[in-house]
């Protein structure tokens, strides 16, 4: 038998889990006690929840079930539904005719019935109609005749709004897809760009969901940037939960048509995006998301059918898929991963088609038409430099490519001003990739200089060898003699101490350039740009490296015009001039892209988006940096993966994107080897996961800092070691309150633990007291007033009155009035909370009577009074 204390205590876990199905289980769970034991006030509440949670919570579909439970209910006993119950009720109709129009086996009848039965609810509550107007236009424009959805559209386009009005820009995003279909790209463009300047309330899923409706109409009007700006935005939230699956197919979309019109690194990120969620198929709610996200898989994969036979290191998750479940894929061909995508989405259409009741048979042609879809009209000739930055700008740099034509426009960086020299042209050979690691430390040995492209090349291929090396015999094969020989494993040796930190390498391996040769003025320009770096000469040291890109007949100009780029943006950026930096490490960002060098592009995208976020383009710096991290598996090797990843997590975090920060948070753990920043890290993933309600993952991350700190311990107490002591009394606190400050009933052993905490706490803090000399009656009773929420959720009801009631006599004894104030504050609350309301007043008024000005308890006495006033205030509502 479940009391209602544990009931209401586990209805407070579910209410404070994250929305998913860990939630939703909850409250079923609480659901199915209350109503088995008659708590009938709490099995309405229960399954008003439950319902919601599955409809937020990527359960679509299961919200029928309660919701049905809830209407029957209602019908019975209006009575415990309430002003808000009621309103939650009626806003879940909107839930649950998603619900059927997404499921092909529910007939048209059913939906009809269920349509009027939203119709007639809301005019009972006195609703202007506007939601149940574009529910009835979503489905008579999927299964009903094109003049019926017409006019449910008007209606609802007329209807006024009212409380149970979608947000103001969920209805927006109704009539930005109403002309994105009719094709009228700029009316949509004006509509939603209204709506997204809006500044009020709205709800969860905002702005997200609109900038996800947007997309294509700005790219249809030729505005790419603000396109592209609002995938960066929406996918960033969409991509740490399946529950968000149903948004993927639009991104997926968007980046199939930008890419197709010019940009084909578009197409490898659909790529990309489109394989990081497969696993997630088999969560899909409804068979309609599943038919969107095969439809956009095969538009992707169309354009590698260029190579039906190649194979894709993938899984197709056939027999796991709800709703349409087919054959499994392992590895399948660039073919039949198309075929099996295309084949998928026909038959889910084909199951639309034949709902029971349907007139219209119209989905089938309708997924036809979409796997051709119109291409933009507005198009970019493929670059020699692909802009693949992430930037919510336009790139109108010259990069000076042999044989590409220009590109910079005005104020760009290729534009010369009076007499300066152009860019030395570069040449953009990506040949080193099949070369190994001997051939390229050869090429190296062979003339290059410490500034060589050479070196980007055979770093870049470290970090992505794996296993054995090339012997000193074979690296040294072409040597003269011994001393040669000693040289090159001297140098080789050397390569290997910076092989997970080259951008430290700062070693020279070439003859002195000829007298009067471009090379010597090259070194010439080369030393005083670092000499004047290293002087903070900063501007000095930006002329001298600009002037170095710009010399004539360099053996390596690639080499140079990256060496240069990179000190232009570490020296603008150490000057203060951050869009100077942004400018020049988005171009060798660019660069190491169009080389394939992925490793130095997450360098460089870290350094980016430090810059980004002192301009404070945080949204800009999270989409360089996750992308580069994305493109560089190997980075991981790199000194500043921890620093990379942890970045990024407090970018994230500052976005309020906690899940996505606290991925990162974790991977940088994982990566780090200092122990000291590993406690550092544990303590931010620890607060961190509490902020989003991963409780458990909270409790993991204390133990492992408890631990932590105890195996350093000294072995006794003193005044040396009394730092270390505090630090574990920090950390078993901590640890007692992440134990049993969290919703939903807490377990004995967990009471048990944390009481055996506290003790040890309260023992270690009377210590410090008779280290120093102090008196230590206090201590125990100042304990716990510090620790009072941890205690206060630790203890009963009853244990809390006699507790407390023993602390105010302690500090009475010992003359302490502020804290006997304090304590008595606390004990008028747990009364209050119980119900006994005329104790916690008399409490309360006592307390007040003890303030004076010469207690320095005139602070307390505005507490105590708003306290009481509330008390009062509350006795009056009932």
């Amino acid at each position: 038998m479940t009391t209602l204390d544990e009931l209401h205590n586990l209805m407070s876990e579910a209410a404070n889990t994250p929305p998913g199905k860990t939630a939703a289980d909850l409250w079923a769970k609480a659901a199915e006690i209350a109503e088995a034991q008659g708590y009938e006030q709490e099995a309405v509440i229960c399954y008003v929840q439950l319902t919601s949670t599955y409809a937020v919570g990527g359960q679509g579909t299961r919200v029928i079930a309660p919701f049905i439970w809830c209407d029957k209910k209602f019908k019975e006993r209006p009575d415990l539904f309430g002003g808000e119950l009621t309103f939650s009720h009626a806003w879940h109709y909107k839930y649950v005719i998603g619900a059927v129009r997404s499921v092909p086996t529910v007939p048209v009848q059913q939906c009809e019935s269920l349509l009027e039965e939203m119709r007639k609810f809301y005019l009972q509550q006195g609703d202007g109609m506007r939601a149940y107007h574009i529910r009835k236009f979503l489905f008579e424009k999927d299964y009903g005749s094109d003049e019926a959805a017409e006019d449910a559209y008007q209606a609802w386009y007329a209807a006024p709004e009212s409380e149970l009005s979608d947000c103001p820009r969920c209805d927006p995003g109704y009539e930005v897809a109403y002309y994105t279909r009719a094709g009228q790209w700029d009316k949509a463009v004006q509509v939603g760009e209204t709506a997204l300047a809006f500044e009020g309330d709205m709800c969860d899923s905002q702005p997200e969901a609109l900038l996800t409706e947007m997309m294509e109409p700005w790219s249809r009007v030729g505005d790419d940037a603000s396109a592209w700006s609002a995938h960066t935005r929406a996918y960033r939230r969409y991509q740490d939960s399946s529950r968000y699956l149903e948004d993927i197919p639009s991104h997926l979309h968007f980046l199939y048509l930008s890419g197709m019109a010019g940009r084909p690194h578009r197409i490898e990120r659909g790529l990309r995006i489109l394989l990081r969620h497969l696993p997630w198929w088999a969560e899909a709610e409804t068979p309609r998301i599943l038919q969107d996200l095969a439809v956009e898989g095969a538009l992707l994969l169309s354009t590698q059918l260029d190579q039906p036979t190649q194979q894709l290191q993938l899984i197709l998750p056939g027999e796991d898929l709800p709703w349409a479940p087919c054959a499994t894929l392992v590895n399948p061909t660039v073919q039949e991963a198309y075929d099996w995508m295309r084949n998928l989405a026909v038959k889910i259409a084909s199951m639309f088609d034949t709902r029971p009741g349907l007139q219209v048979k119209r989905h089938v042609a309708s997924v036809e038409r979409r796997l051709q879809p119109t291409p933009l009209a507005h198009t970019v000739e493929p670059a020699a430099v692909p802009d693949i930055a992430g930037l919510f700008t336009e790139d109108t740099i010259d990069y000076a490519v042999a044989g590409e034509s220009t590109r910079s426009t005005e104020g760009s960086a290729g534009e010369l001003a009076g007499d300066e020299k152009p860019l030395a042209p570069i040449s953009l050979d990506t040949s080193w990739q099949q070369k190994s690691v001997s051939q390229l430390f050869q090429g190296i040995l062979s003339g290059y200089g410490s500034f060589s492209s050479g070196y980007v090349f055979l770093f870049q291929k470290l970090f992505k060898t794996e296993g054995e090396l090339p012997s000193v015999d074979e690296l040294t094969i072409f040597a003269a003699d011994q001393a040669e020989v000693n040289e090159i494993t001297e140098f080789w040796n050397l390569v290997l101490k910076y092989r997970n930190k080259p951008w430290d390498f700062s070693a020279a391996f070439f003859s002195e350039p000829e007298p009067g040769s471009v090379e010597e003025e090259l070194a010439g320009l080369l030393v005083d740009a670092s000499l004047n770096m290293r002087s903070k000469q900063y501007s000095d040291a930006c002329l001298a490296a600009d002037a170095a890109m710009r010399l004539e007949g360099l053996k390596d100009p690639l080499g140079i015009r990256l060496f240069a780029l990179d000190l232009i943006g570490d020296c603008s950026s150490a000057a203060g001039y951050f869009d100077e930096a942004a400018g020049a490490f988005r171009q060798l960002l660019n660069l190491y892209a169009a080389l394939g060098a992925t490793t130095y592009q997450a360098y460089v995208g870290y350094k980016l988006a430090v810059v980004l976020h002192r301009l404070r383009r945080r949204d800009e710096a999270l989409e360089v940096l996750q992308t580069s991290l994305d493109l560089a598996p190997e980075f991981a090797k790199s000194s500043l993966a921890v620093t990379a990843r942890w970045t990024l997590g407090g970018l994230y975090e500052e976005a309020e994107f906690l899940q996505s920060a606290l991925r990162e948070y974790q991977l940088a753990y994982h990566l780090c080897k200092d122990e000291a920043q590993k406690i550092q890290f544990a303590q931010q993933i620890a607060a961190t996961a509490t902020a989003e309600g991963e409780f458990q993952l909270a409790i993991d991350y204390q133990s492992w800092l408890l631990a932590a700190v105890e195996a350093e311990m000294p072995a006794e107490l003193t005044l040396e070691t009394e730092q270390s002591f505090k630090a574990l009394a920090l950390q078993k606190t901590l640890m007692a309150e992440k134990l049993v400050s969290r919703p939903g009933n807490i377990s004995e052993v967990d009471k048990v633990r944390a009481r055996v905490l506290l003790s040890e706490v309260t023992e270690l803090e009377v210590a410090f007291a008779v280290l120093h000399e102090r008196d230590r009656v206090l201590v125990p009773a100042q304990h716990v007033l510090r620790n009072i929420r941890t205690y206060l959720d630790l203890w009963t009801a009853d244990e809390a009155v006699e507790k407390l009631s023993e602390q105010v006599r302690v500090f009475t004894d010992a003359g302490n009035l502020d804290d006997r104030v304090l304590t008595m504050m606390y004990l008028a609350g747990v009364h209050n909370r119980e119900g006994r309301v005329t104790e916690a007043k008399r409490i309360l008024n006592e307390a007040i009577s003890l303030c004076g000005v010469q207690t320095g308890t005139m602070t307390m006495r505005g507490h105590l009074k708003r306290f009481l006033a509330e008390i009062e205030a509350g006795e009056a509502r009932n």
